[in-house]
């Protein structure tokens, strides 16, 4: 049996070291204040979807994640511009693009957004 390289040992420790760093808690995006972004997805006819945040402007976009046909979401991000405005996307397999009303977020807010009536609540 052949000994592992010290080569291979550190790239998997590399590895290792970014995937935890990738799956913290804590939330995507920038170093700024966490926000929290729960979505209802309970589009008629069930489909899933891919939840991305961006700046109203277009500037900045970020996939949050994906949500299954009648489940809802849970996500952290932390916003890089504090008191800026935002909008929500939710894009399904065929390309079909909900976008949410233009919200100004905060330190600690918490987003409620359903799709099917594509009504968005902040709860602050």
């Amino acid at each position: 049996m052949s000994r592992p390289r010290p080569r291979f040992l550190l790239s998997a420790l590399a590895l290792i070291l970014l995937l935890g760093a990738c799956a913290s808690p804590g939330g995507k995006g920038g170093r700024g204040p966490l926000i929290e972004v729960q979505v209802v997805n309970d589009l008629t006819p069930p489909r899933s979807v891919t939840i991305e945040i961006a700046t109203a402007e277009g500037g900045r976009r970020a996939v949050l994640g994906s949500i299954a046909p009648s489940r809802e979401g849970h996500f952290g991000y932390r916003l890089p511009v504090t008191g800026a405005d935002y909008v929500f996307k939710a894009t399904d397999a065929a390309g079909t693009e909900i976008t949410s009303r233009v919200v100004a977020l905060g330190e600690n807010d918490i987003v409620v957004w359903s799709l099917r009536n594509n009504r968005l609540e902040l709860r602050i």
